[in-house]
């Protein structure tokens, strides 16, 4: 569950290259394409703390490529992933 109590279900599957992707513009502010080669590189992985609007800290994973910035649920989602298929060293 996310900080706000949603229940996020990932799925990870296979789609033809290139694939025209018709996101929801209310859920999906942009759809970021990169190798899962370049999340594993030195210096792409962060974790650091974040203040909560309630004021308490958590430690969040930051993903930062290029001038992409991957957080939040989307973050979290990727590193267990990461982490599952032992790409994180």
């Amino acid at each position: 569950r996310t900080i706000h109590s949603v229940c996020i279900s990932p799925f990870v599957g296979l789609v033809p290259h290139p694939y025209s992707w018709l996101p929801n513009p209310d859920e999906v502010a942009e759809v970021v394409e990169l190798p899962l080669s370049r999340l594993v590189e030195p210096g792409i992985r962060s974790v650091e703390d974040y203040r909560r609007p309630d004021g308490s800290v958590a430690h969040v994973t930051f993903y930062r490529v290029d001038h992409h910035v991957i957080w939040g649920a989307t973050g979290s989602i990727l590193d267990e992933f990461l982490h599952r298929m032992d790409l994180l060293r």
